[in-house]
């Protein structure tokens, strides 16, 4: 979306393309964040099994590599949301 869908350049203000992605963007904001804050978790899950012998080292490495992909999509997601925001402001 471009400038001008976002901004009424004669009244200074958002139109409602604008006010809709901006809601948008901060609704993924928050939802990759909470995703993000469980994926943490979990990542604290998958050490304290592996230190406690729940799991040995070859399913340690497949949770952690997928753990590590998820919390990178969850950034990546965060981040471009954050840029729509800082865009539209």
């Amino acid at each position: 979306m471009n400038d001008a869908m976002k901004w009424d350049f004669n009244t200074g203000k958002l139109t409602a393309a604008g006010q809709v992605s901006a809601v948008i963007s901060k609704r993924d904001l928050d939802l990759n964040n909470a995703n993000l804050q469980a994926e943490l978790k979990e990542r604290e899950k998958i050490y304290k099994a592996f230190a406690t012998g729940l799991i040995g080292t070859e399913e340690f490495d497949k949770q952690l590599e997928q753990n590590e992909s998820n919390i990178k999509t969850y950034l990546n997601n965060m981040k471009s949301a954050k840029d729509t925001l800082i865009d539209i402001a």
